[in-house]
C-alpha cells in the first residue's frame, strides 16, 4: 500500500503494478529540475530487508542503499518470503502423499511503502 509521508505534496509517480502485486511502477517526472525517465521494478529480490529507491544526480534510479544519491523518493521494510506446503497429487514408495514447498508471491498492496515528496527545485 502506498502511504505519503506528506499528504499535503503527495508523489503520484509510484504505484503498485495492478498486474503484478510485486512491482512498483514508476512513472516518468520532474525532481528538482531532472526529468526522471520512469520504470517498473520487481521488489522479489529486496524481501527480508530494506528496499529504498532514490533519484541520482544525473535523473536516473537507483536502489543502492550504500552510496550517496541526490533524492530518497521511496522507502519499505519487506517481509521475509514466505512459503506454502502445497500437495502434488503424487505418492512415494510407502504411499504417503509427496507435498513441496511453493514461494508465495510478494504482494505489494499488503507492505506499507512509504513515498516522500519530490523536490521543486536542485
Amino acid at each position: 500500500m502506498i502511504v505519503q509521508k506528506d499528504p499535503n505534496k503527495p508523489n503520484n509517480v509510484i504505484k503498485v503494478n495492478p498486474e503484478k502485486a510485486s512491482e512498483l511502477n514508476v512513472e516518468n517526472f520532474q525532481c528538482g529540475g531532472l526529468n526522471v525517465t520512469g520504470k517498473t521494478l520487481d521488489l522479489t529480490q529486496f524481501q527480508g530487508g530494506p528496499f529504498r529507491l532514490y533519484v541520482d544526480k544525473d535523473g536516473s534510479l537507483s536502489t543502492e542503499l550504500y552510496k550517496d544519491h541526490f533524492w530518497l523518493i521511496a522507502e519499505a521494510f519487506l517481509p521475509e518470503k514466505q512459503y506454502d506446503n502445497i500437495q502434488t497429487g503424487r505418492f512415494d514408495e510407502n504411499g504417503q502423499p509427496i507435498s513441496e514447498m511453493v514461494e508465495r508471491p510478494l504482494n505489494l498492496d499488503e507492505v506499507d511503502i512509504v513515498v516522500f515528496p519530490l523536490p521543486e527545485v536542485v
